[in-house]
């Protein structure tokens, strides 16, 4: 018995929804990414639109509305300027992709992103930001936690992708990933200080700093941990 071919814009607009969240692969790279999770020949429609909303959980086209209504984390990547933004239930925070400045961290109400379209995200004080065209939006935590307690003993080698802000007691923040950023801020200005490490001895809050670098223990200075941030982990 043939299929009723009424099923078919279902279908189709199943994969138009999860091509939309990576519109920079081609049609046979999308196909290829299927065909690696064992969707082929025999599969029917029905794991096909499975695998592709799977797709569309961890690369969505879209998110909008209220913070109330966010429930996951996730990394958006913008263009000019370029940005990472993270937004989870509790905050955003808008890194400059490759660049060593300092991340913007405030809380929000709603916001309004689409691939291919500008990020747009208002603050609790009412004022939108237009914080770039987004490239892609990126699941990272499901059901992702305000802050951690502590970092002690991470070590770089086994950090991968994860990136952590750790706020001070002074207002410097340290942004840890593969390598550390530290951020102390002056009357009128930001000093930076970038460190090569092998291992976080201490990263508690209530307690100081302390890092093992290539060059030494280091104990970051700025008075102790108020909050370590998960932005990407």
């Amino acid at each position: 018995m043939s299929k009723d071919p009424a099923r078919i814009p279902a279908v189709i607009a199943e994969l138009q929804q999860t091509w939309e969240g990576q519109p920079e692969l081609s049609l046979s790279t999308l196909f290829g990414i299927l065909a690696n999770k064992g969707v082929g020949w025999g599969s029917d429609d029905e794991e096909l639109v499975q695998h592709l909303q799977e797709m569309r959980r961890k690369f969505p086209a879209q998110l909008r509305g209220p913070v109330i209504d966010m429930r996951e984390r996730y990394v958006v990547e913008t263009l000019n300027p370029a940005n990472l933004v993270t937004v989870d239930p509790y905050r955003v925070v808008v890194r400059p992709l490759n660049q060593v400045r300092q991340p913007g961290i405030w809380e929000y109400r709603q916001l309004k992103a689409f691939v291919n379209a500008p990020l747009y995200i208002e603050d609790r004080e009412g004022i939108e930001h237009n914080l770039g065209t987004i490239k892609q939006i990126r699941l990272v935590d499901e059901k992702p936690q305000p802050q951690v307690d502590q970092l002690n003993n991470q070590k770089q080698q086994d950090i991968g992708d994860d990136v952590f802000v750790v706020l001070l007691e002074s207002g410097t923040s340290v942004v840890i990933e593969r390598k550390i950023s530290v951020f102390a801020e002056q009357r009128r200005s930001v000093d930076k200080q970038r460190i090569k490490w092998l291992k976080i001895e201490r990263c508690e809050v209530g307690s100081e700093l302390e890092v093992l670098a290539t060059s030494g223990p280091i104990t970051v200075a700025g008075g102790k941990v108020l909050q370590i941030i998960p932005i990407d982990a």
